[in-house]
């Protein structure tokens, strides 16, 4: 399932941990919209095709944060609009042909992940009233949205996942990991190392196996639902992953940001082990990759991670051990990525001029094309 991070601004501080904050304050700020929004479910059928020349871009400010697929036509992202609301939903039946604006969770501040373990039964993360961290819960692909009772008061959600339609991890800021196993009716606080600071993504291969990444926690493994967490080594040159894909029990590919040249200037970094974590790889990626923010992992190895640079799309057709650029139109800054089948992916973030962008690949990552939303 995918996951992700709250956006990070162009040219704020280095450290990913510090431009969360300054992006989820200032979305604080952000109140609902004050004209409903006409919604409909991600079980509805949309519309007809619609234009993907430049004209019929979307002009609205903002990031889009977080994807999930569950099919090559079925997908839920989340974002955070300007002329929306602090936290926006929108959702697509026909592969991103056609978007349509969800429902919005009641109180929401800003949303960073989602993730479906059906069409109709999804789970969105990020802050809600009060500068606290919140999950909500549809069981109708988006109509509705109810507010769930895991809270990280003075914080935010950034990543989630969901095996089962009963099963969930979420994780945040202050190390917090929470888990449910009951579809979201009552959520525990998991223990976790103490020196986990950010926990920033995280993937699920099956409901009692789970990898978390972040900043301070480097990498943690539960094999018990949430029990314990176990931390992992990472190579010593890794200092912050951003998400992480297991596209089995054992195989898992992580990406992130370093900083190099006395803290000059920032690299994107991705590892990947193949023996559950006990082992993990730095790999090399191609140059023009400045920042790895999320990556997605199908079963049989093929892998999209994406983030920005000149280079903001790599893709892995051997389980992440090599990894070839791709070409993206302009020169986005893409937070998350899912990928269904094994040659078809969307990747979302923001554009050049700061506006929402979703993209999308069916041949494997040799063409992505810009998509439409509303």
């Amino acid at each position: 399932m995918a996951q992700t991070s709250l956006a990070r601004g162009r040219g704020a501080p280095a450290r990913t941990h510090k431009r969360m904050r300054r992006s989820v304050s200032g979305l604080l700020g952000v109140g609902l919209a004050a004209a409903a929004v006409a919604t409909s479910p991600l079980g509805a059928r949309a519309g007809a095709d619609e234009s993907r020349s430049p004209a019929s871009y979307a002009s609205a400010s903002g990031n889009l944060t977080g994807i999930s697929c569950v099919s090559t036509s079925v997908c839920m992202v989340t974002g955070e609009v300007d002329d929306v609301s602090g936290g926006s939903v929108i959702g697509t039946t026909d592969g991103g042909h056609t978007w349509q604006q969800l429902a919005t969770p009641p109180g929401v501040g800003a949303l960073a992940a989602v993730a479906c373990a059906t069409a109709a039964i999804c789970e969105v993360v990020g802050s809600g009233n009060g500068d606290a961290g919140a999950v909500y819960g549809t069981t109708n692909g988006g109509q509705s949205w109810t507010t769930q009772p895991a809270v990280i008061g003075g914080g935010f959600f950034l990543g989630v996942a969901c095996p089962s339609i009963d099963v969930c991890e979420a994780t945040g800021n202050e190390g917090m990991i929470f888990g449910t196993v009951n579809g979201g009716a009552s959520w525990t606080q998991q223990d976790v190392p103490a020196t986990a600071d950010l926990v920033n993504g995280i993937s699920c291969p099956s409901t009692t196996t789970c990898e978390a990444v972040g900043y301070g926690s480097g990498a943690l493994r539960t094999s018990d639902g949430g029990t314990a967490w176990v931390p992992q080594a990472l190579p010593s040159s890794v200092q912050e992953l951003s998400g992480v894909s297991c596209y089995s029990l054992t195989h898992c590919v992580a990406v992130g940001i370093d900083s190099i040249h006395a803290g000059r200037r920032e690299v994107g970094v991705l590892v990947s082990t193949q023996d559950g974590g006990v082992t993990w790889i730095r790999r090399h990626i191609p140059t023009g990759v400045d920042d790895l923010t999320s990556v997605a992992c199908t079963a049989s190895g093929v892998c999209e991670a994406v983030g920005l640079g000149s280079t903001a799309i790599i893709g892995s057709t051997d389980g992440g051990r090599t990894w070839a650029a791709q070409v993206v139109p302009g020169s986005p800054y893409l937070l998350s990525v899912a990928c269904q089948g094994r040659r078809t992916c969307q990747a979302v973030g923001q554009d050049v001029n700061g506006d929402i962008a979703v993209f999308r690949t069916t041949d494997g990552g040799a063409k992505w094309y810009r998509q439409r939303v509303p």
